[in-house]
């Protein structure tokens, strides 16, 4: 829900993952899967779990050339992209994917990432038996990382959990995750005919879970008008006759502003590593060098509670 009713790239960056491992194993022509695994890398970094598994996958089956053709492909796809990238940002993408590559995370915070997934996974029960079901369902066939979607589910796992050592990550980086389980549930129904009604049963109940978890939000968050709320916002600055800080960088978007701060969370761990960073700012406030200051809650409990 998350994904799909949010600007937010994972459901984009998904899809195109598992498009690009599809027509590997359909044995597409190489460039093929190469633009698909680019676009997904170009939605977000962390696709690239999907051309991994998908070479290791390949060279498992012992077909090392068509590994070395889509390897290459892809790598000059990445490399074409990196360029544009950077010439079209002016000479910022490359420093800007170093520095927020590892989200805040450091090795304490990737030793406990296993607690900071499970802490989500209580907030959707449904995924937590999408993945007990592909776990299951992945190690009773045999062998088993000859199957490709076996392998994707793994390493996208693997990659997973090394996004939950960034603080402050949430549910909808779970999204290649529980559509690589899904499918991993259904190739094994497909060859283990026997289990298709456990198979169908599983996919059920975890639908009608996600519905019943969807629907308690719907009083305290799911209810809440936001696009109003920041339209009223933005309405009461419209005589503003300077600069207007605004926390939620859409805001500044929608009103043709250049936003002062483009990425709050970013800019937190900015600050962590460089305490100075919040000079200029904070400098900018006692100086009222803005006409206004728009943030995202009012509420103090909750903007702590969304940092």
């Amino acid at each position: 829900q998350m994904a799909l009713l949010t600007i937010r790239g994972d459901a984009l960056a998904a899809a195109l993952a598992l498009t690009g491992v599809a027509l590997a194993a359909a044995r597409r022509p190489a460039w093929v899967v190469a633009v698909a695994f680019t676009l997904a890398f170009a939605t977000k970094p962390t696709s690239l779990y999907a051309p991994t598994a998908t070479l290791l996958w390949l060279l498992i089956c012992g077909e090392r050339a068509a590994a070395g053709r889509i390897a290459w492909r892809t790598a000059l796809g990445l490399l074409l992209l990196l360029a544009v990238m950077q010439v079209t940002s002016a000479g910022r993408a490359l420093s800007v994917i170093g520095a927020s590559a590892s989200g805040g995370g450091t090795w304490r915070s990737l030793l406990f990432a296993p607690v900071a997934l499970a802490h989500i996974l209580r907030r959707v029960p449904e995924s937590l038996l999408f993945l007990m079901a592909a776990a299951l369902a992945a190690f009773r066939a045999r062998p088993v990382f000859r199957g490709v979607e076996r392998v994707a589910f793994g390493l996208c796992a693997l990659a997973t959990l090394a996004i939950f050592a960034s603080p402050a990550t949430v549910e909808n980086h779970l999204v290649d995750l529980i559509a690589w389980s899904v499918i991993v549930i259904a190739a094994w129904a497909a060859r283990e005919t026997r289990y298709v009604t456990f198979a169908m049963l599983v996919l059920l109940v975890g639908c009608l879970t996600a519905g019943a978890t969807a629907a308690t939000r719907w009083r305290d968050r799911d209810g809440l008008d936001a696009r109003t709320a920041r339209e009223h916002a933005l309405a009461a600055v419209t005589d503003a006759t300077g600069p207007v800080f605004v926390e939620q960088p859409m805001l500044a978007a929608k009103a043709g502003w250049q936003a002062y701060l483009v990425d709050p969370y970013l800019f937190s761990l900015r600050i962590t590593r460089d305490p100075q960073a919040l000079d200029r700012l904070l400098d900018d406030l006692r100086q009222r060098r803005f006409s206004g200051v728009i943030l995202e809650h009012a509420a103090l409990d909750l903007a702590v509670e969304d940092t």
